[in-house]
């Protein structure tokens, strides 16, 4: 089984494009999806799902906090198992890439993490993003899972990159493409425009901030906001 983790803020368009690449997915028994809908109060996720044929559950945190997806992830890898292909929800994991990474499957290691390659959907190439990845989950929580005290900041996922660099090292960049669509594409594709760069809340703007990261001790308390599980769909309903 491999479980696709995607974090959801008002992306109702992108999630419907998610959808309907998943009802294609080969052997999609092998298939399931977690999705998190992190506190969206205009465009929340449930009104858009629809049957894709796998396994698919939701979350949503109860409460607005800025920019959390690091409690979103946290959620949904304290329900998942097995190997898990953990995303930002603008980054498709296309039909073709996706039997690439059940082909794969066999050979990857535990105790090994693995980055994507990317592209745009005009076929451009792009270096691989450092906080998409293919892990195990217990591996996951090798690294400590994502500090939750760093919500309401853009930027500090790259703590949890370094702690879990530190216990399992480098990771592998497979041979697979995530197509990665931007506004261009998709209107809500991603977060991109809430205003973020240049402000106290953006990493590279707050040394005081990255003086604390680099400081922080390894996190020991998790999913510190309310949530519920909203919805489940067998695969049988395809």
């Amino acid at each position: 089984m491999i479980t696709l983790v995607y974090p959801y803020y008002n992306n109702g368009g992108m999630l419907e494009r998610q959808l309907a690449v998943w009802r294609q997915y080969p052997n999609p028994e092998q298939w399931s999806v977690i999705l998190v809908d992190d506190g969206s109060q205009a465009d929340p996720a449930l009104p858009h799902l629809s049957p894709c044929g796998i396994d698919l559950s939701l979350y949503r945190v109860m409460v607005d906090i800025p920019w959390n997806q690091h409690g979103a992830k946290n959620l949904a890898m304290k329900h998942s198992q097995g190997w898990c292909v953990l995303s930002d929800i603008d980054h498709v994991l296309d039909v073709d890439s996706a039997a690439q990474v059940q082909r794969l499957l066999p050979d990857l290691r535990r105790g090994q993490t693995y980055w994507f390659n990317r592209r745009l959907t005009n076929g451009a190439k792009l270096r691989h993003a450092p906080n998409i990845w293919l892990m195990h989950a217990d591996d996951y929580w090798k690294g400590g899972g994502y500090d939750e005290a760093f919500a309401g900041y853009y930027g500090t996922d790259k703590a949890f990159r370094n702690a879990l660099e530190k216990a399992l090292g480098r990771p592998e960049i497979l041979p697979i493409e995530m197509t990665v669509y931007v506004p261009e594409d998709q209107a809500d594709a991603s977060t991109r425009g809430l205003g973020r760069q240049g402000t106290s809340q953006f990493v590279s703007s707050n040394p005081a901030l990255m003086e604390r990261m680099r400081k922080a001790p390894r996190p020991t308390s998790y999913l510190n906001f309310p949530w519920e599980r909203v919805a489940w769909q067998p695969p049988q309903d395809s």
